[in-house]
């Protein structure tokens, strides 16, 4: 007679559980190998401190050489984003490594923070960066104490409004008040702009337009291609 999962061994059980996750394991540790972070899913404390783990780790094994973060990421939650952004800035100002962020595909709302937060910043030429407001839905149980809870959640979405928008403008050539238009362009629809837009908002160090002329040795000698440029 099967036994239901409650009957089953915790060690058969957590042994199952490895093996759906082996797949999704070998792929990152193939790209770990070439000291590549991958940020493909959405932002949240699950993925991010999946992304903190593979820094440490590469940290570990060498700090004097760059550390790749490939993003294709429809964004997420903003604090586990900006607590993401927090530790790759520190790790940067602590061991000096050099991080190297490179779009390939999506690059919305809190992925872009993250990109912001790199030492260099590439984007493919067809990837695409969304911008949107911080938005919050609040529920209240009484009609009294409606006006109170919503302008305190009015107060919270402007301060993390406030930090975003901060998080996209980390580097000093970036405009404040065009971010800002970005993100209040279409209201809650967001705005869509493409790599060569993102490149003359400075919000890039290079579009990679000839990948294809570049001998695919490493990723540091593509990298190094475009920033002798």
């Amino acid at each position: 007679m099967p036994l239901s999962d409650d009957e089953y061994p915790e060690d058969i059980l957590d042994a199952d559980e490895c093996c759906e996750d082996a797949p999704e394991n070998e792929f990152r540790e193939a790209f770990l190998r070439h000291r590549v972070i991958l940020l493909t899913q959405d932002i949240n404390a699950k993925t991010a401190n999946a992304v903190k783990e593979d820094i440490a780790r590469l940290l570990l094994a060498d700090t004097a050489q760059p550390i790749y973060l490939y993003i294709n990421c429809g964004g997420g939650l903003l604090r586990d984003g900006l607590i993401l952004c927090d530790f790759m800035l520190l790790v940067q100002a602590l061991f000096s490594v050099e991080m190297i962020g490179v779009v390939c595909g999506r690059c919305e709302s809190m992925a872009l923070a993250v990109l912001e937060s790199c030492t260099k910043r590439f984007a493919t030429p067809h990837s695409v960066f969304h911008f949107h407001p911080v938005w919050a839905r609040c529920t209240v149980s009484t009609s009294r104490a409606t006006a109170q809870h919503t302008e305190i959640a009015i107060q919270k979405l402007k301060k993390e409004q406030f930090q975003a928008i901060r998080a996209f403008c980390r580097f000093p050539n970036v405009s404040h008040k065009t971010i800002c238009q970005l993100v209040y362009k279409n209201g809650d629809g967001g705005n869509d702009i493409f790599a060569d837009d993102a490149l003359r908002l400075n919000l890039l160090d290079a579009v990679l337009s000839d990948i294809s002329a570049v001998p695919p040795h490493s990723p540091q000698h593509m990298f190094t291609h475009y920033l002798k440029k």
